[in-house]
Parts: C-alpha cells; structure tokens; sequence
C-alpha cells in the first residue's frame, strides 16, 4: 500500500492580516492566531477579514493534456470556524488520472478531516481511493492540539491507526508530526514566518519531499504560491501567482502554473496553466 503525506493538504493557502477573522460579537474565545493555526492544520485559505465563503473554480483548457483542474467550497460561521470545507485538485499524470480531495469541517470541541486520493486510467472509475481519516482536539482556546488518524482502503477492512501531534512557538504553528506505526512512517512538517507573522513557508523533512514558499505584494497581499514536490525521476512543481485582489486583499483571480521536471532540477521540463475565478462573500 503506497502512502500520502497528511499535509499534501496545504494547497491554497493566502495571507492573512492582523483584522479579525470573525463577525460575531459573541465569539468570546474567537482569536485570530488560533484561527490562523487551524486554517493552516486544515489546510483551509487563509483570508482577510470576516470571510462568510468562498467558490473558487478553475478555467478548463482545451488545449492541456493534462486536464488539470481545481476548485475550493469553504463556508465560515459567524465565528470564523469552518463549517463545511471542499477542495479538489485533478490531473492526468503518466497516463493516470490524479485527484484529491479534501474535506473538513470544525466544532468549538474538534475537527474533522478526510483526504481521499484517487488513482485511475482516464475515463475509469477509482472504487478504492486511498483515504486517510483525522479528528482532531481542542483546547479551552478551540486551539487544535493534536488528532488520532486512520488511513485505509475505501471498500476494504484493513485500517491503519496514526497520530498527529502539533506543535506551537509561543502561540504560532511551528511543526506537525505525524505517526503511522504499521507503516513505520513519521512525518514532519515545519512552518515558516515572516516579520508579519504571514506564512512563508512549508517544509518536510522526510520522503514526501514537500516544500512551498509564499510571497507577499508591498501591500501585503498575496502575491505567488510555490508548491514542489521533488522525486529522483520526476518532481512536480505548482506555482500560483495571483493577478488580481478584492478591496480587503484577498486574492479574487489567480494562475496554476504546473511544471513537470525529469530527472535532474535543470533537466527536461512541461508545462501547463489554468486560470481560477474565486468568489469571495463577507460578513457585513
């Protein structure tokens, strides 16, 4: 059974700003850093201000191979927790179709996550996608401290248990661990910041070989996303750069540039690119 990392989840993140994030004067224990952390562990968009949801879509390109495609469901509550979370990303990569989808949701008490990835020939239907399973816990802050996971086979018996443990500098997300004893796999995934406490980085020190840098605009929007997952024969590269941003910063139209890379970094390189719309609604 090939494994995933948990964290080939953090796919859309964006800047967040030190406005609040929710709109209710009732959130007594609403905090913007512990809704920041949670987003980050969700893998949720990180957006300005008091977001009530977002639809983002991508721009089908007759022309791509590939047929890459994206989108992103998210709705928040009042609050600024996630009530209902989707995002799918799908691909054709040696002559596979690719697709992940992620889902999640959260209470003041927890979280609930699920990563389906499927593999299949194109035109076929995947009747057993990879899934991993997570609930995660909080704290009195509805801070997320850690989760029990489960990853199996989607019409199959076999389930294997795993742990995520996440760590804090001061009150910031600085690692997530994760363990899979009968794979006798752990994961760790570090977090980088800048002076503005605006992410700036994503890193791993295992197999999965995963890194993404973020960049940001003089303004402090959004500005480029770059996601690379590097292999000995063939790495995968993502870079997003967003074209075009809403009255609070946040990005409303932006490009996935896809790079495939074989063999060496300066070696034979393809590409292809799709445009995404996002509809972003807010809290009056």
């Amino acid at each position: 059974m090939r494994s995933f990392t948990l964290c080939t989840l953090i796919t859309l993140l964006t800047a967040t700003g030190t406005v609040p994030l929710y709109a209710a004067e009732t959130c007594e224990t609403a905090d913007a850093s512990v809704l920041q952390n949670n987003r980050i562990i969700l893998g949720a968009p990180l957006l300005t201000g008091t977001v009530k949801s977002l639809r983002a879509v991508s721009q089908p390109d007759p022309d791509d191979f590939r047929q890459f495609t994206t989108t992103t469901d998210i709705d928040f509550d009042p609050c600024g927790q996630i009530t209902r979370f989707k995002f799918m990303r799908s691909e054709i990569r040696n002559k596979m179709q690719i697709t992940r989808i992620l889902t999640a949701s959260e209470t003041a008490d927890n979280a609930l996550y699920t990563l389906k990835n499927y593999r299949h020939r194109p035109g076929k239907k995947d009747r057993y996608p990879m899934v991993i399973d997570t609930v995660f816990t909080k704290d009195a802050r509805q801070q997320i401290t850690g989760g029990a996971g489960k990853m199996y086979v989607e019409n199959n018996d076999t389930v294997m248990p795993g742990d995520v443990q996440v760590q804090f500098d001061n009150t910031r997300l600085s690692d997530i661990l994760t363990h899979w004893p009968h794979l006798k796999t752990d994961q760790h995934f570090s977090f980088g910041y800048d002076e503005n406490n605006r992410l700036t980085s994503v890193k791993s020190d295992n197999a999965s070989l995963l890194t993404q840098t973020y960049t940001y605009t003089k303004k402090g929007y959004p500005a480029t996303q770059e996601e690379a997952f590097d292999g000995e024969i063939i790495s995968n590269h993502y870079l997003t750069k967003c074209t075009d941003w809403d009255n609070h910063g946040n990005c409303i139209k932006e490009q996935i540039t896809q790079q495939v890379i074989y063999g060496a970094p300066d070696g034979l390189k393809s590409e292809s690119s799709v445009i995404v719309n996002k509809t972003i609604r807010y809290y009056q």
